[in-house]
């Protein structure tokens, strides 16, 4: 999590990534809410930091699974927080392991106001961390003083800053990650405060009953002779990205395009069919074994 430009057009403090749940399109491997953005407001509601409300434009880059009670009961993002991971009830907490050098740190506030018998309830020491851009995140989001508040949200356009974050095919590795990935130094030559790494951070958790009415992460266009495609298919299911090819490619859309059901969508199974793969670009190609193959982008 990381400060967001002075200014800029969605009124936030900051920039961050979160795991989100299976109702706002979470899911398994680039699931339909993976690389969105979403704009959420909410309130402090920590003891003497009561009604201070933040704006923040978070990006779906994990999956907040249904074994996660909160995130099966509806709308939850899941926010990455370094420092804040609950280790005794994480499925996937593997950044002690990655960066062994901030294990301290990893679990410097992950105890806070979770349970009033541990000496650390009030504590968390962000200044644990070695590193200035995992302490950063950690002080970003405490100063939030976000205790699961309910929060109003709705999905909107990804700021470049986190556009710029790698989610898409073919995916990043270590050795391959962006350096915006790493740091959030802007490529036009600006920097923005540095973020959270996004390989290395897990999360505090945040309940998300929304009140707003005006998200349209439900909603799907298909009666259009052109929409925005991800899958090369089938149309995006936001209203904004659809409406003109602009916004289509400032949502990171892959085709402006006529949606086509009788072809294989992008990640789709092409086993059985190897030469029904949706390529309206000339970039799709079936790649796999005998056993087991998928339309991807060469």
């Amino acid at each position: 999590m990381f400060a967001a430009p002075a200014g800029n057009a969605y009124g936030a403090k900051f920039y961050g990534a979160a795991a989100i749940s299976t109702s706002l399109g979470g899911g398994n491997w680039m699931a339909q809410g993976c690389g969105k953005c979403w704009r959420v407001t909410g309130k402090s509601n920590v003891a003497g930091f009561n009604e201070v409300e933040t704006t923040v434009v978070l990006k779906g880059t994990n999956y907040c699974p249904d074994d996660n009670p909160m995130c099966a009961a509806g709308p939850h993002f899941d926010i990455a927080a370094p420092g804040f991971d609950v280790l005794a009830f994480s499925f996937a907490n593997t950044c002690s392991e990655r960066e062994p050098e901030e294990a301290e740190g990893f679990s410097s506030c992950g105890n806070w106001l979770i349970d009033p018998s541990k000496p650390d309830y009030n504590t968390c020491n962000c200044g644990l961390f070695k590193s200035p851009i995992l302490r950063a995140g950690c002080e970003n989001f405490y100063s939030l003083k976000w205790d699961n508040p309910s929060v109003t949200y709705e999905e909107v356009a990804c700021p470049s800053e986190l556009a710029e974050l790698h989610c898409n095919y073919p995916y990043a590795t270590e050795e391959n990650m962006p350096s915006t990935c790493e740091s959030n130094s802007s490529t036009d030559g600006t920097t923005t405060t540095t973020s959270t790494t996004t390989t290395s951070t897990k999360s505090t958790t945040i309940r998300t009953t929304t009140t707003s009415t005006s998200s349209s992460a439900t909603t799907s266009v298909i009666n259009s002779s052109y929409c925005c495609s991800w899958d090369f298919a089938t149309c995006s299911d936001s209203v904004w990205c659809n409406e003109s090819e602009g916004n289509c490619n400032s949502c990171g859309g892959k085709a402006w395009m006529t949606p086509n059901t009788k072809c294989i969508a992008l990640w789709g199974d092409c086993t059985t069919n190897r030469e029904s793969c949706c390529n309206p670009l000339g970039t799709v190609i079936c790649r796999g074994s005998s056993t087991y193959s998928q339309c991807v982008e060469n």
